[in-house]
């Protein structure tokens, strides 16, 4: 329960690892053939991961050791984190690296990755509804979360 909100918990966010259980690291920013600088958030490394496909709308949580680290809404939660084709938080495209990028999706793919590596996975809560969007600007505004971004 957040603020009224009922989230419910859907998985915790694991990287693809390899044998001995290390979170497999990608570097897809060398395969750009553009010529823009890398954003703040480019460098990598990034991991890969998927969750349960959920095609709905609604507000979602990434939560660590009790604390929310990050709140977003997405017109398709399945979109949001597994989409391979256009980019995601689950697959950074070489492109996503770049100024213009998708910088949000590089950012938290390397707090998925960074929390794996200190063995506090991050934990993906979803409230699913169509206001998600005036729901998101309520709870930013009532927490001071570390990783959305101040304007």
């Amino acid at each position: 329960l957040l603020s009224g909100y009922h989230f419910r918990f859907i998985q915790s966010l694991i990287p693809e690892t390899d044998a001995l259980g290390h979170a497999l690291k990608f570097y897809p920013q060398t395969e750009y053939k553009g010529h823009k600088a890398l954003h703040r958030f480019g460098l990598g490394p990034f991991c890969r991961f998927y969750i349960t496909p959920l095609d709905v709308s609604g507000v979602y949580l990434l939560v660590s050791d009790d604390e929310i680290l990050y709140i977003g809404e997405t017109c398709n939660l399945n979109h949001r984190f597994n989409n391979r084709l256009y980019g995601s938080y689950g697959f950074i495209t070489p492109a996503a690296c770049y100024q213009g990028g998708q910088s949000t999706n590089c950012k938290i793919n390397m707090l998925v990755l960074q929390q794996f590596e200190m063995k506090q996975p991050l934990m993906l809560y979803f409230l699913q509804t169509k206001e998600h969007k005036h729901i998101e600007r309520e709870l930013l505004h009532l927490y001071n979360t570390p990783f959305n971004s101040k304007v």
